[in-house]
């Protein structure tokens, strides 16, 4: 890509100031849904997790992914 770092950094810069320039009812609104969405995701992971129940899922921290040519 042509003038990568410096299109990666104007981007992070005008990313900055539109976040800056929202309302703070927006900041509000926005902390609210996720903490909403967090609460879902972490109840319903706690609730259906597989190692939670006793179901054993084989082990995977020692087995890595197949390398493609």
């Amino acid at each position: 890509m042509p003038l990568a770092p410096w299109f990666l950094i104007l981007g992070v810069i005008f990313w900055i100031a539109l976040m800056l320039s929202l309302p703070i009812l927006t900041w509000i609104r926005f902390i609210v849904w996720l903490a909403i969405g967090m609460l879902i995701y972490f109840g319903y992971s706690v609730r259906h997790s597989k190692l939670r129940h006793g179901i054993d899922v084989g082990e995977t921290e020692n087995i890595f992914p197949p390398i493609e040519p």
